[in-house]
This record gives structure tokens, C-alpha cells and sequence, in this order.
């Protein structure tokens, strides 16, 4: 993306030149009025100046016109961030319902056990003793009531077994 860098300086410094320049012209104005010219120099530095007056009117009419297409060059950007903000986070949000998944199909089927002995080949199951250890200390909150309840419900079963045995003798 390309965008203007620094839009803000350019804007100021073509603000700066057009002051300048109108700076310029008045200087020059003052003082051709204090010198003593003749009549032929006098009507040429006028004519000087007027057509540095028409320059300077025309350059002032450019250097608005870039004002404004600066401006509006910066609005635009700023619009088109905007943009790319939110084109980014809906892609973000879409890109988890995209379906990355080919079909299962015939050819799928036969290629499926040589995939899964490769992968299972490559697999590489490691679990040492302490972090079984780690394991059960962190979760011991939930393992040990787990536990007594399987314990529990064992220790019942054979005593539901026994009581529906005595109750099937019975009837």
C-alpha cells in the first residue's frame, strides 16, 4: 500500500511558501517606492512588478489547489485505514469458518492407512513418571473425589448384584 508520508509537514511548508512569497512581493514593492528612478526604469520595474503579481496570484492558486488535494489526499487515506481495519478483522473473523478440509472420498479411503501408519510411525509418545506425578498433584481435586466415587459405585454394584439376586430367589 502506498500511502503519503509526513502529509501533515507538506501541508505546513506549502502554507510557509505561499506567506513567503507574499512576503516576498510586498518587500520588493516598499522598496522600489523609496528609490529614485528614472521614468523609463520606473515604468519597467512596474511592469516587473505586475507581472510578478500575476505569477505570484497564480502560484497562490496552485499552491491552494495542492492545499486542498492534500487535505482531502489525507481524508482519503484516513478512509482507506478505516477500511483495511475493518476488511482485517471481518477476514480474521470469517477465516475461522473457512473450510480448510478436502472431502472424505474413495480417494481419501485408500490413501488413509499409509497416512495413519506414517503418522503413527512418526509419533512420538514420551511421558515421564514426574509429570505423571505433576499431573495428579495439580488435578488432585478433581482425581481424588473421582476416585472415591469409582470406588463407591463398585463397592455398590456388588451390593445391588446381591440385593437383585435376593430379590429374583425371592420372587
Amino acid at each position: 500500500m502506498i500511502l503519503t508520508k509526513n502529509l501533515i509537514s507538506y501541508i505546513s511548508l506549502l502554507i510557509i511558501i505561499n506567506k513567503l512569497a507574499d512576503t516576498i512581493n510586498d518587500s520588493m514593492v516598499d522598496k522600489t517606492k523609496t528609490m529614485r528612478l528614472s521614468k523609463e526604469v520606473w515604468r519597467a520595474l512596474e511592469s516587473l512588478i505586475d507581472i510578478r503579481r500575476d505569477l505570484l496570484d497564480q502560484l497562490n492558486i496552485q499552491l491552494g489547489n495542492q492545499i486542498s488535494q492534500a487535505i482531502n489526499l489525507q481524508l482519503d487515506q484516513q478512509q482507506l485505514l478505516g477500511v483495511i481495519d475493518s476488511l482485517e478483522q471481518t477476514l480474521a473473523q470469517q477465516i475461522f469458518w473457512v473450510n480448510s478440509n478436502k472431502p472424505i472420498d474413495l480417494t481419501w479411503l485408500t490413501s488413509f492407512p499409509g497416512a495413519a501408519k506414517a503418522e503413527i510411525t512418526t509419533f512420538n509418545f514420551k511421558l515421564p513418571l514426574i509429570s505423571i506425578v505433576k499431573g495428579l498433584i495439580n488435578s488432585s481435586v478433581v482425581t481424588i473425589p473421582l476416585l472415591l466415587a469409582c470406588v463407591f459405585f463398585f463397592w455398590m454394584n456388588r451390593k445391588f448384584k446381591q440385593r437383585l439376586k435376593e430379590i429374583n430367589e425371592g420372587s
